[in-house]
């Protein structure tokens, strides 16, 4: 019973694959999740100077606006920053230059013990 119930082992993975792009989504509405968090339930919006005589709709509006600021800010980082760091990009490059050159001895040698 044991055996069957118990958890399979870890696969390592080249990448994180498609999760990247679910959890870039999951990031943006949590951007937008939170800043309605903040404008439903949250008086620090009614007492702030800045927007202690605005309407409902006005403060909605800054609300808007300081998303799309966040927003910006974070496709910015995003273009800036990269994924990955030079050395990493020199240490892949040199590694599947190896392995084709594993590769191409390899083939050399079938064909050699092919012809002979």
């Amino acid at each position: 019973m044991s055996y069957y119930s118990c958890r399979y082992h870890a696969r390592a993975a080249s990448s994180i694959g498609d999760w990247r792009g679910i959890f870039e989504m999951i990031s943006f509405g949590c951007i937008v999740m939170n800043l309605a968090i903040v404008f439903f339930t949250s008086k620090a919006l009614n007492d702030w100077e800045a927007t202690k005589d605005l309407t409902k709709l006005n403060k909605f509006l800054v609300v808007i606006l300081v998303e799309h600021i966040i927003i910006l800010i974070k496709v910015l980082l995003a273009v800036i920053i990269k994924d990955k760091p030079e050395w990493v990009q020199k240490e892949q490059q040199e590694s599947e230059h190896r392995e084709n050159a594993l590769y191409k001895m390899l083939e050399d040698k079938e064909e050699a013990f092919i012809a002979a």
